[in-house]
């Protein structure tokens, strides 16, 4: 990437203070504001060879833009007639209400107006007004910030494809995401983390469903009967899907999973050899190559350039924590193109073991000698 991390730190402290980032005392939004219809091109397919580098700061619309072509296929909602975006900003507006006055059947419109606000005050200037990843200081810095309109969210404690719980948010808000600017909001009261949480599912769902409804105008089918139809049966749908993966939650029983160095407990040594080989049995290796050393990228669902992660670095965005990363195999990361491993490939006891060898592998005293030899020759 260019400009530096010194250049994106002092980009984005500079347009922080503009926006008066972090302050609890700003007024929510204006009730003339409205959520105006996205122009930004939706990414139906991205392209068939991987991406060879990161966007430049400040340039993600730009590298979304050039995946047409790379051979990927892209949608442009700008090219809509005025007549037809005003009539799906009518369409979403009854919907899902404005800014200052969200609306969403079976939330209190008291807790959404509490979130709308400390969203504004906390969250916007990076994930934007509309959850579009777009605010004032979202281009400047990396990873970018989530574009929340696919409902979608890279680390989740689900099976459900990405979609999030309220807890997933909840620990998201209050712990932040390590190695990236993404940071924890552990003093927010307990009325503004639970509002703002709300609010982000708002905004997923709102997104996700502007986001349909484009696609469908777009396409060359169309769409059957009125828009308010298919964006009220679409707002049904996603909300079923979200409410299915608070029933898809892993649960595991966690036993104790701790490092140590190796050779101080034959037991241990050989949980961590067994994780070794299950690392490429679940197919680990294909994407981090060299345990995640060898750079190379992928495309996410957003037609965003990413690298999968050095895990002998042993930081996790997600957490590190063994529940975490159990999880993170359990449930992957599937809008990254990371799948889950299903219980029917590594069973609990091979994830656990899976478990202690990423753990272990990060630091090399505490891999037995044999496994070391092979990771750090």
């Amino acid at each position: 990437m260019g400009g530096g991390l010194a250049g994106r730190i002092g980009a984005a402290l500079a347009l922080c203070v503009l926006v008066g980032c972090g302050s609890t005392e700003q007024a929510g939004y204006d009730p003339n504001t409205r959520f105006l219809l996205r122009t930004d091109p939706i990414v139906v397919k991205v392209p068939p060879a991987p991406p060879t580098d990161l966007h430049a700061n400040g340039k993600l619309d730009d590298a979304i833009a050039d995946l047409a072509n790379r051979g990927g296929v892209l949608l442009e909602p700008s090219k809509l007639p005025k007549t037809d975006r005003d009539a799906l900003e009518r369409t979403l507006e009854g919907l899902f209400g404005t800014p200052a006055a969200p609306k969403r059947p079976g939330v209190p419109p008291d807790k959404l107006a509490l979130g709308s606000g400390v969203y504004k005050a906390k969250c916007a200037q990076c994930h934007g007004m509309t959850g579009d990843g777009r605010g004032p200081t979202g281009s400047w810095v990396y990873p970018h910030p989530r574009d929340f309109r696919l409902a979608k969210f890279k680390y989740v404690s689900s099976t459900g494809g990405g979609l999030p719980t309220r807890d997933d948010l909840v620990a998201m808000v209050k712990v932040g995401i390590a190695g990236n600017s993404m940071p924890g909001f552990a003093m927010l009261p307990p009325d503004q983390l639970e509002a703002v949480v709300e609010y982000m599912l708002f905004l997923s769902l709102r997104g996700r469903v502007e986001t349909d409804l484009l696609t469908a105008v777009l396409s060359e089918d169309g769409i059957d009967g009125s828009t308010e139809e298919f964006a009220t049966v679409a707002l049904a749908r996603w909300t079923r899907l979200m409410e299915e993966a608070e029933a898809k939650v892993v649960r595991p029983d966690v036993p104790e999973v701790s490092v140590r160095d190796a050779g101080t407990d034959a037991a241990y040594d050989a949980g961590v050899r067994r994780g070794f080989e299950s690392f490429t049995k679940a197919g680990c290796a294909s994407c981090h190559k060299d345990y995640g050393r060898e750079t190379h990228y992928l495309y996410d669902d957003w037609g965003v350039a990413v690298r999968p992660a050095n895990l002998s670095a042993g930081v996790y965005r997600a957490g590190g924590g063994p529940l975490d990363l159990f999880r993170r195999i359990r449930c992957g990361i599937p809008p990254s193109g990371m799948p889950a491993v299903d219980a029917k490939v590594l069973d609990d006891a091979a994830t656990w073991d899976l478990v202690r060898f990423l753990q272990a592998l990060p630091v090399p005293r505490h891999l037995p000698e044999d496994v070391r030899a092979k990771i750090y020759p």
